[in-house]
C-alpha cells in the first residue's frame, strides 16, 4: 500500500540515484539503489509475499507429507499439523519461515 512515507522514501531513493549517477560514483550507485529497492519492496509488498509464500511453503511440504503420511499441511492458514502419541502439535508458518528476507535481497 502506498503511504505518504512509501511516496517521500521513493522520491528520496530516486534524488540519491540521480545524484550518485551524476557524481560517477558507480559503486554508490549500486549500494544505494540494493538497499533502497530492497526497503522500497519489503515495505510495499511485505503482506502480501508474507501470504503468498508462506502458502507456497506450507504446500510444497506438504507433498513431503503426504508421501510419507506423517503430518498434515493446511496452505491458507500456512500450518502443518503432526500427530504424535501425545497429542497434536501444530507449527504456523510465518514471516522468518516463508523466506521473504531472501527472496526480496535476492531480486533487489
Amino acid at each position: 500500500m502506498l503511504n505518504g512515507y512509501l511516496i517521500g522514501g521513493i522520491i528520496v531513493w530516486l534524488y540519491a540515484l540521480s545524484v550518485t549517477n551524476r557524481a560517477h560514483l558507480f559503486a554508490f550507485y549500486y549500494w544505494v539503489g540494493a538497499i533502497g529497492a530492497f526497503l522500497l519492496t519489503t515495505f510495499a509488498c511485505h503482506k502480501y509475499f508474507v501470504w503468498f509464500l508462506a502458502s507456497l511453503v506450507s504446500r510444497g511440504v506438504g507433498v513431503i507429507g503426504q508421501l510419507t503420511h506423517s503430518f498434515t499441511a493446511y496452505p491458507f492458514p500456512a500450518a502443518l499439523d503432526i500427530q504424535t502419541t501425545f497429542g497434536s502439535i501444530t507449527l504456523l508458518v510465518d514471516y522468518e519461515c516463508s523466506g521473504i528476507i531472501e527472496t526480496l535481497a535476492y531480486l533487489s
